[in-house]
């Protein structure tokens, strides 16, 4: 059965939620079912008029692709400036779909225009230059408009900040919100950090204009930054290279305005780096386990390098198990290995282990380095790391918000009402948020475990006699992340000082993009 596609999009959020996105689909799923086809919903959803092109439109960029491919023959838009209102933009959709036989359908007409007739081509080229000009007077009109508004004193148009609201045009005072702002600056200027701002706002059941039960660090800085809550706010007109300055209510006080001021300025030069903890690096750690109950190995530390060893900490452990009611590892190994010695043992029975492997080692290289399997670089997983710890700590404002609400005793059943629902949505931020870390983490183990094993065969698969004499300790240490999973030490019974050493190798698996 042939297939109609549906491509929907709306160039503002106000259409959006006023549903015309819904109402493009339904036209034309209409369309599909008098001509007897089944569909299929392209829907771009908001996308600007006024910076039409293919940038900031991945849907159309798709679509396109499929006509291409000779899997679209049916294309239904309500309009066709949804395709596109920019000239240079809408010629290429359309040569597109010229060159690959499409059929457009558009309105509430079941009759296809064939751009592949003259006719039909000329005819739709008048459309999308009608369109074209169209967009561009309304675009000057809204500009002008919009200015005239300002001149007079007047909102500019679109969301106004939060703790205000449109009335009659002007900018007035939304009390429900102009209370959380004053609440914000004076947190602030007792010196609170914007942590406790949120969880504060949030305990009180306060949402973002979009609902969300969590104010992000920016919005709250965002507020504290804006000038609106002073008395005035600063408008460009960039066509004609003028500056405005509107007057506005006034919801905080100069006094708090200047004190938290100075104290965001403060707190800005105040952010310095500071430098990592320097600790000591060990070959084998944090590889190697014990055979016998499975406890991390340590090292046990003296002034002579000489001295040092590897050994098993379940002995430590167990005493802190015990007093937590915790199962004891109850270890069986006493011996413990000079750490100068077990590292050159293990490190060269690693080295003549993949010496050795040649088969192994080509096939593995040609393999990885063929598939480029990993996306993120090491900047890119630094960020999403940071990323996973705030969303930590909204988990960790929403669990206090969720506990606060519920101990409240309220009297009137609309109190109760408001408070649940304020509880249902902070609950479900909580788990799309501990979704969102999930996802993270897989995409970071996943990433992390093929880049150290392409990194090792790039890096050292045609090095590996050399390494034999290396002396720097992170280099070495590099290759067996690269390479070993696990080393075990597995005690000889009848001989307690003697160890018997296994070397689980990290062997890749094959994956596909």
């Amino acid at each position: 059965m042939e297939i109609l596609h549906i491509y929907s999009r709306v160039s503002t959020e106000q259409q959006e939620d006023n549903t015309s996105l819904e109402q493009q689909k339904d036209k034309g799923i209409g369309i599909s079912e008098r001509l007897g086809f089944d569909y299929k919903i392209w829907d771009e959803g908001v996308g600007s008029s006024s910076k039409d092109n293919f940038d900031n439109r991945p849907v159309i960029r798709e679509l396109l692709q499929s006509v291409r491919e000779g899997e679209i023959k049916h294309l239904y838009v309500e309009y066709t400036d949804r395709l596109s209102r920019n000239q240079t933009t809408w010629n290429t959709i359309r040569f597109t779909l010229r060159q690959n036989g499409v059929l457009l359908y558009t309105g509430s007409d079941t009759s296809p225009i064939d751009i592949s007739n003259p006719q039909d081509n000329m005819i739709l080229g008048i459309m999308s230059e009608i369109a074209q000009f169209d967009n561009e007077v309304r675009t000057q009109r809204l500009h002008t408009g919009k200015f005239n508004r300002i001149k007079e004193g007047k909102w500019q148009g679109g969301p106004t900040p939060f703790g205000y609201k449109n009335e009659d045009g002007y900018l007035v005072e939304e009390p429900k919100e102009s209370k959380w702002v004053k609440r914000i600056f004076e947190m602030y200027s007792d010196r609170k950090s914007i942590e406790e701002i949120r969880s504060e706002l949030a305990i009180n059941g306060v949402t973002t204009r979009r609902n969300n039960p969590i104010f992000s660090h920016g919005s709250i800085e965002k507020i504290l930054d804006n000038t609106h809550y002073h008395g005035y706010y600063i408008i460009s007109d960039h066509k004609n290279n003028k500056t405005y300055t509107i007057d506005c209510p006034v919801i905080i006080d100069p006094i708090t305005k200047e004190k938290v001021d100075q104290l965001r300025s403060a707190r800005s030069h105040s952010r310095r780096h500071n430098e990592p903890n320097k600790k000591y690096s060990y070959l084998l750690l944090p590889l190697m386990y014990c055979g016998d109950c499975g406890c991390e190995y340590g090292v046990k530390r003296f002034k002579k390098e000489s001295k040092n060893y590897y050994y098993c900490q379940s002995k430590e452990r167990d005493w802190r198990r015990k007093k937590e009611g915790r199962k004891t590892y109850d270890c069986n190994v006493c011996g413990s290995m000079k750490v100068h010695i077990a590292d050159d043992v293990i490190w060269q029975s690693v080295l003549n282990v993949l010496e050795e492997s040649n088969t192994f080692k080509d096939a593995t290289k040609q393999e990885l380095l063929s598939q480029k399997s990993f996306s993120l670089s090491d900047n890119e997983i630094k960020k999403l790391k940071v990323a996973i710890k705030k969303k930590d700590k909204d988990i960790s404002t929403i669990n206090k918000s969720v506990g606060n609400l519920q101990g409240v005793q309220l009297l009137g059943e609309d109190e109760k009402q408001q408070t649940q629902s304020t509880i249902d949505s902070l609950i479900n931020k909580r788990n799309q948020l501990r979704i969102e870390i999930s996802e993270i983490q897989q995409q970071i183990e996943s990433t992390q475990k093929e880049k150290r094993w392409v990194d090792w065969v790039s890096e050292f698969s045609n090095r590996i006699v050399d390494m034999k004499e290396e002396t720097d300790l992170e280099t070495k240490r590099k290759l067996l992340s690269g390479v070993v999973e696990r080393i075990e030490v597995v005690p000889n019974y009848n001989n307690g000082l003697e160890h018997h050493i296994e070397i689980m190798f990290n062997l890749p698996t094959s994956t596909t993009n």
